[in-house]
């Protein structure tokens, strides 16, 4: 587990498939003002990551990020029976046997966090994150940073048909446009550390003026 700022950690894993492809993973921690730590896009559990976990303190809260982010969640509700669940909308039909879960609709820690979820993309439906007091951006696969390709909106979004809505898409980028941040923290990839506002800027030209 590593800290990136006063009550924000991250941990990395490696994802290895079958087929030999390899995929750089990120679960975002952060300690909300009501002493519980909130999970973004679950990795894989382990007993090192639990134990780092519990020098933190309490799982209060699961988060899924988006429609593609589930492949481990029901590990972590096994292990962390009394957090809440929150999921994005497409994810109850990829686990039928999830129970006890929230979808995410409006902003519940908002003593911590500014949000906005994507609208007009129901193959993402993700959510965004401001993390004020960091003025870090979270997200989960809309913005990517890989060594070899550099900066990049996930290549899907650019592909015809996956936005449904372009005028709610736009207005989903210009309000995180908007937003005080210094920082972008990634799921797949290193975390924007210089420039980020900027980066975010540039890589959303497509979509029109922000």
């Amino acid at each position: 587990m590593e800290k990136l700022a006063e009550n924000l950690w991250f941990h990395d894993h490696m994802a290895r498939f079958d087929d030999g492809r390899k995929l750089p993973l990120r679960l975002t921690v952060a300690k909300l003002q009501d002493g519980k730590l909130w999970l973004h896009a679950p990795t894989p559990l382990s007993d090192e990551l639990k134990e780092s976990l519990a020098e933190l303190g309490t799982v209060g809260y699961l988060f899924c990020g988006n429609n593609l982010h589930n492949m481990w969640l029901l590990e972590w509700v096994d292990a962390y029976p009394d957090a809440e669940v929150w999921i994005t909308p497409g994810i109850p039909q990829k686990l039928p046997e999830l129970e006890n879960y929230r979808v995410f609709q409006e902003n519940p820690w908002t003593d911590d966090f500014d949000t906005v979820s994507m609208q007009g993309v129901p193959l993402f439906d993700e959510t965004a994150f401001l993390h004020r007091s960091s003025q870090s951006l979270i997200v989960t696969d809309m913005v990517q940073n890989h060594i070899r390709n550099g900066v990049y909106i996930a290549p899907p979004l650019l592909k015809e048909g996956t936005i449904k809505d372009q005028d709610a898409f736009k207005d989903y980028v210009s309000q995180i446009s908007a937003w005080d941040f210094q920082r972008i923290v990634i799921t797949h990839g290193a975390n924007i550390e210089k420039s980020a506002k900027e980066e975010f800027l540039r890589i959303c030209e497509p979509f029109g003026d922000q």
